[in-house]
């Protein structure tokens, strides 16, 4: 089969019209953004644990967490071998600032209670141990809600007017009608039924135009990433006085340098405990503008 067929035949089987439907709600866009953002984050460092675990399983623990717990007691041909795990704090604490023994940790197919530098090592996202799910959150609605008007400021403004049915037909002919609108595929249209439909017009929308929104799109993902220490606004550092370029590196390292203060020492923790060599790095295609000043050990 050619290419071109077998793209026709694939995109037939996905069933086009209900992606084009869904492609307009506020669920499917909060999803996508929610993968896309998290995919740009989760690569900031790159662990390497000579084939024991997944590449990216600890980042996405630490992450999605805020803390993992990293323990060898489940034992694979007779030689040690350790995961991690998704993990919170079990039982009460031992101190009144929260100083705990025991943790509960937790996977699709097992949990149960560990002792803390006994049966497994902890490690956290940051200093605080906060998970990144929030945030995540809050940017994926922000991007969702603004592509969601993007399509639908596209749509509207083809047509200043709404139609009113008095029967189910004239219901079912005008959405035949707009459903060939919205797909770009309008022609004749001939029935008496449409003799039965008023059509009211309405004042044009107003307010931001595409363009103004999708640079709104763009920032608020170039402002996501600057939270996590990642610069992306290059073409602009030229145009910026000195305090504030200045100010905006000094965010970048101070994010950046937490985050991989706690990787340090989880890393160093659970190599010390269990005798192995894991090691991350930070990923090299991603430009922190920064290698002067955070280094990875």
């Amino acid at each position: 089969m050619a290419y071109t067929d077998y793209v026709t035949a694939m995109m037939s089987a996905m069933n086009k019209q209900k992606i084009t439907v869904a492609s307009q709600s506020l669920q499917f866009w909060y999803k996508y953004y929610k993968s896309f953002l998290f995919e740009r984050i989760v690569n900031i460092v790159e662990w390497d644990t000579s084939g024991m675990i997944p590449d990216r399983e600890i980042e996405k623990i630490l992450m999605l967490n805020g803390m993992a717990c990293a323990t060898n007691i489940f034992k694979r041909r007779k030689r040690d071998y350790v995961n991690v795990y998704s993990c919170e704090y079990a039982g009460e604490p031992t101190i009144y600032w929260d100083r705990y023994k025991k943790i509960s940790y937790y996977c699709p197919i097992d949990s149960g209670i560990l002792e803390i530098n006994n049966q497994c090592v902890v490690g956290f996202n940051n200093s605080l141990h906060q998970s990144v799910e929030p945030i995540l959150h809050t940017y994926a609605l922000i991007l969702s809600h603004t592509q969601v008007t993007i399509i639908n400021k596209m749509i509207n403004e083809r047509e200043n007017y709404v139609a009113i049915g008095s029967t189910n037909k004239d219901v079912e002919i005008w959405k035949q009608y707009r459903n060939s609108l919205v797909s770009g595929a309008v022609g004749a249209m001939q029935d008496k039924g449409l003799q039965s439909i008023d059509v009211k017009t309405f004042p044009a929308m107003s307010g931001a135009s595409v363009l103004e929104l999708q640079e709104f799109l763009r920032n608020t993902v170039e402002s996501f990433l600057e939270t996590f220490g990642v610069k992306v606004i290059h073409e602009k550092k030229g145009n910026m006085i000195v305090d504030e370029a200045q100010g905006n590196n000094s965010l970048y390292v101070f994010n950046l340098s937490d985050a991989i203060a706690c990787r340090e020492e989880f890393r160093d923790n659970v190599n010390k405990k269990y005798g192995l060599n894991w090691s991350f790095k930070k990923n090299e295609s991603i430009d922190y503008n920064i290698d002067d000043i955070v280094n990875v050990k």
